[in-house]
This record gives C-alpha cells, structure tokens and sequence, in this order.
C-alpha cells in the first residue's frame, strides 16, 4: 500500500497507484489534451488504496462491468456505490481519498491541473472552485465528453486543439452543473476571428493548440472556444483540418509532391494521419483524389 503524501502530482499518482494495485495505465494522453491528463486503467482486482491530495481536480469514468466501491473524501462522510458503465466520480483538488474498490474495474481517469483551472478562472471561464465531489454519479453531459476523450487519447495522432477544447468544456460542465455553452456566448468580432484563422493558415504546418489560437484572437481558450463557435459554426479544431485538407488538396495537384511532403506541409503528422482525415472529410484516400482530379502519376507515393 503506497504511502501518504502531500501534494502529489498527476504522475505520482499513476505511479504510485500503479505499483499498489500492479497494473499500469493501457493508454494515456502523453499531451493530447494540453496540459490535462488522462489514461484508460484496467484495475485488476480488488484493492484498497490512500490517495494524498493533489493539486489537480480527479475525474473518473467507468468503462467496464459495474463494481462496488467505496471512498472516504477528505472533509466528507464515507460514500460508497456500485459504479456502473457511464457512472462518474468526481474529487476535488486538494482533497485525500481512502479507496476501496470491490473487484476488476476498467476506468477512465483524467486529472484537470490546479494552475490550469485557476487560470481560466481568473479569465472569466469555470469557476472549478464549486466542484463537488461525486461517487458514481449519473451525467451524460460528462459521461459523452469522457468518451470521446478516450477516442482522442486511443487516436494514433490525436489533435491537441480538440484535446483541450474538450477539457474546457468537461471543467465547465462540472462547474456549473449544466453543458457549458447551454446560454448562447456571444460570437468572436470580426478582426479577433480574423486574427485566429490568419494564424491558422500562417502556421498550418506547425502543432496548434488551442491556446495558441486563443492569444491570436487576444482572448482567453475558454472565451475563445466558445466564440469561435458561435460566430463559425463548428469548434476550432474543424476549422483547422478544413483549412489543412484545403491545403493538401493544393499541394496534392502537383504530381512531384510526394504524399508524405504533403502531409508534412498541410500540418499533419504524417501519412496515415492526412488519409485517415482525406477519407473523412473527403471521402477517399489522397492517392485516390489525385486520381480523380486527372493529376498524372509521376512516381508520386
């Protein structure tokens, strides 16, 4: 049984729980979500297990078959519950946690860093001060977005900008107690969305995040999301690949360009991650597109 501590970090917890229950993490973000952590863990069996505190708000959300589980938060009485697929479990920064968990149980787990949460807050965005804590809870709002965090972190070339887009909305959604953007925020002006997609299109071929895209238009990520949407139509993140699958489309009609320089030059990480987009907002592979734009074979890969 790990000892007890204070202030662990994100990654003295995955560490030091790791060893106490002899299971590592099967995926984990590695900055897919900016700042944010996030691993998909297979707890193997049965365990009890003290967690100090953290400065770090701990969102968890169950993945496999239902399993018993009790917790002692610091401050609170001792909770227990049998954590069923989608359930959501919720403990505030800054607070210990006695686990005992009743059987194999299969989990999402994300920590959203202290400095981080207080720096959208002191910008206007989630308030993570009024989180509360929460044993197996029932939200679907938190439960989708925890999905397609796990999608994102199973990606093979995960795309940051959609990573921390989707952390803000998950702080906002535990802050508030309703889906972040449930009252219509007004859209970006005309020069800050002008500002965002010239920085977007001058800087295609380098990894965006979405604070990058948040300081071109002078604004806060939180603000900035949520602007951006309102005034476009679509998040950030789709606005990106639109702009990048437009550039490739351009390089691709020069049958010199090898498929793996396009990709470099439209900003993807590599081949596989250019097809993967070209079959999805496209419909076919970026071989087959040259093919049928007439661009003639001229050893092109």
């Amino acid at each position: 049984m790990p000892s007890v501590a204070r202030d662990w970090t994100p990654e003295e917890f995955v560490t030091t729980v790791g060893d106490a229950i002899g299971s590592a993490p099967e995926r984990r973000s590695h900055g897919a979500l900016g700042p944010v952590e996030a691993c998909r863990w297979l707890h193997p069996a049965a365990h009890e297990t003290p967690v100090a505190a953290m400065d770090a708000h701990f969102v968890a959300v169950t993945l496999g078959a239902p399993v018993n589980v009790a917790c002692r938060i610091e401050g609170e009485r001792e909770r227990s519950a049998v954590l069923r697929p989608g359930g959501v479990t919720v403990v505030p920064a800054g607070r210990r946690v006695d686990w005992r968990i009743g059987g194999p149980m299969t989990v999402l787990n994300l920590f959203l860093p202290g400095p981080w949460a207080r720096g959208l807050r002191s910008e206007g965005g989630p308030d993570g001060k009024r989180l509360r804590p929460m044993l197996g809870g029932a939200d679907p709002h938190v439960e989708r977005l925890g999905l397609l965090v796990l999608d994102l972190i199973q990606a093979p070339e995960p795309d940051p900008v959609y990573g921390e887009a989707l952390a803000v909305a998950l702080l906002a959604r535990l802050s508030s107690g309703r889906a972040a953007g449930t009252a219509a925020p007004a859209g970006l002006s005309r020069t800050a969305l002008r500002r965002s997609l010239d920085h977007m299109q001058a800087h295609l071929e380098e990894p965006l995040t979405l604070a990058d895209l948040a300081a071109a238009a002078g604004l806060s990520p939180f603000h900035f999301a949520r602007g951006f949407r309102s005034a476009t139509g679509q998040p950030p993140h789709r606005a990106l690949i639109g702009l990048r699958i437009a550039r490739a489309k351009a390089l691709l009609a020069d049958p010199r360009a090898p498929v793996a320089e396009v990709a470099m030059r439209a900003g993807f990480a590599g081949p596989t991650s250019l097809a993967h987009a070209f079959r999805r907002e496209v419909g076919m592979t970026p071989t087959a597109y040259r093919a049928a734009c007439g661009v003639p074979r001229a050893g092109y890969g």
